[in-house]
């Protein structure tokens, strides 16, 4: 059959899970046919006290029902007899059927791990003939399993390893020259480790034990992103203090290498995180200070993954407070009442969170009569009954034990604002009433004496004129030889320039002799 549209077929069908279980053990994924059989390749990584319920080497299986050990330290019905191990505990499973796929985990007797995601496919063009294949991250390492399962081209060296034609590693004799150099170790049982593995590393490989036992397998390098990061404090924990070395690592278990890590800080002012410079696994702080607490996020990337994966820790570093301080403000002797005041305590360092306590002595208070009121950094005055004196503590945690400082005493002079007697008001109330009846006559007097055009106000009571000439005196007769006399014309008119009051004259009205003219 085709090997090209098997092969196809095999990675559209394959459920690669990279970094589907929590624990540190990263899985490799190997692939099999349903009806055939695959080898399991062992290689314990790292402990993990979560499978130490035995003190002998055992095989798991994960599967939809939960996890189950299946040899060597228990059975499991759907295997029945189809199990089996090699010298290095490598597990052969027969006759593959689909529900075999899963994660299966080897547990050494030292709690040693390593773990296998097993893909199963039911193609129709492929059969138990066809090569097994081991699925590889990119960057990585894999191991390739030996095993003697499917024919294959007899190669002349035995006890080898050979991809392609040429052989690349060998136990009883020196292997040619080849691409791979220094990334290939052994493992247990002819089985091979490759390293830091390349998209060019794919291919066929065969493991020749002798000229009648060996087996091939299909390397597949597939570039995956990375998962999402865990960052380790050292120490670990969120609170430390000031001095401390502090030490913040971001971690991928999964994806292709390499991976970058970047970081950034949350600005509490906007909400946004703020870059820290060029990238880097890990951020330092050789002498951790107050100013360096805060929420750091860490972002993995190794351009493979559709989103970035990020990850968030948080660090307070504690500092005891020092050097506390009160203000006034503003500073004078006293202030009126109504006027702003402020009373401001203040500390020189110290780390959040700080308790702030505001006693107050009262004037014509009781010596040592103290009382609490309030519990802000800041505290406003503004009442004649709030004068008297005042100070302020504040509080924080360092090293798990309380930090308490009190400050200064300040008196604080708050004046009253005068009271207006009630016969001030009445007094004020008179004058005005006094001052609107004034203005209120004087207009009526100056609506009734001002003419209208072309009319000549005369009082209906006043007597009426005589008519004929009259003679008015206005000197003695001595003066008036030396006076100069003056006659009026008809339309002549009589004004008092002093109050400017205007009399209109008719000609019966007029007088030979108005005035003396004594300039």
């Amino acid at each position: 059959m085709p090997r090209a549209r098997a092969q196809l077929l095999l990675l559209l069908a394959m459920a690669i899970q990279q970094g589907s279980t929590s624990d540190e053990v990263t899985p490799m994924t190997v692939v099999g046919w349903i009806g055939g059989q695959v080898i399991l390749p062992c290689a314990p990584q790292k402990q993990d006290r979560m499978y130490s319920s035995h003190s002998y080497p055992c095989w798991y299986y994960k599967g939809d029902s939960g996890t189950n050990s299946i040899w060597n330290c228990g059975s499991m019905d759907k295997f029945s007899s189809r199990l089996s191990t090699s010298n290095s505990y490598n597990l052969h499973i027969s006759s593959l059927q689909r529900s075999d796929a899963g994660l299966y985990i080897y547990v050494s007797n030292n709690r040693l791990v390593w773990k296998v995601n097993l893909t199963i496919t039911d193609d129709a063009t492929t059969s138990a003939d066809d090569l097994q294949f081991v699925v590889g991250v990119k960057g990585r390492s894999v191991i390739l399993p030996c095993f003697a399962s499917y024919p294959g081209k007899s190669f002349s060296k035995s006890s080898c390893w050979y991809n392609n034609n040429t052989d690349i590693y060998c136990w009883s004799s020196s292997a040619s020259y080849n691409r791979f150099g220094s990334r290939l170790t052994a493992e247990n049982n002819y089985n091979i480790k490759l390293s830091n593995l390349t998209a060019s590393d794919a291919g066929t490989f065969t493991c020749q034990r002798s000229s009648t036992e060996r087996g091939q397998l299909k390397l597949i390098v597939r570039n995956v992103g990375a998962s999402t990061p865990v960052i380790i404090r050292s120490p670990d924990k969120e609170s430390v203090n000031y001095g401390t070395t502090v030490n913040l690592t971001c971690h991928s278990e999964q994806g292709s290498w390499p991976i970058s890590y970047s970081w950034s800080r949350l600005d509490p002012g906007t909400g946004r995180y703020v870059s820290m410079g060029a990238p880097r696994a890990s951020l330092l702080f050789p002498s951790a200070q107050v100013s360096d607490s805060g929420e750091y996020m860490c972002v993995a990337s190794n351009g493979a993954e559709e989103k970035k994966k990020s990850a968030t820790v948080r660090l307070s570093v504690q500092s005891p407070i020092d050097n506390i301080s009160l203000t006034l403000t503003p500073q004078q002797l006293f202030t009126f009442e109504g006027q702003p005041l402020v009373l401001r305590c203040r500390v020189g360092t110290g780390s959040e969170p700080i308790f702030w306590t505001w006693l107050w002595i009262p004037d014509q208070a009781k010596v040592g009569s103290k009382r609490v009121v309030g519990d802000q950094r800041d505290l406003w005055l503004k009442e004649a009954g709030q004068s008297g004196q005042y100070m302020c503590s504040a509080r924080n945690q360092y090293d798990g034990r309380n930090v308490t400082l009190e400050s200064s005493t300040v008196t604080v002079h708050i004046v009253p604002n005068p009271d207006p007697h009630p016969l001030v008001w009445a007094a004020l109330g008179l004058s005005g009433f006094v001052l609107l009846v004034f203005t209120f006559l004087c207009c009526k007097m100056h609506i009734w004496v001002l003419p209208q055009a072309g009319q000549t106000h005369t009082p209906k009571s006043a007597a009426p004129m005589h008519k004929g000439k009259t003679e008015m005196k206005t000197m003695s007769d001595s003066l008036k030889s030396q006076s100069k006399r003056r006659g009026y014309e008809p339309g002549d008119v009589y004004e008092d320039k002093h109050d400017q009051f205007y009399c209109p004259l008719s000609g019966d009205q007029r007088m030979e002799d108005v005035y003396d003219d004594l300039s």
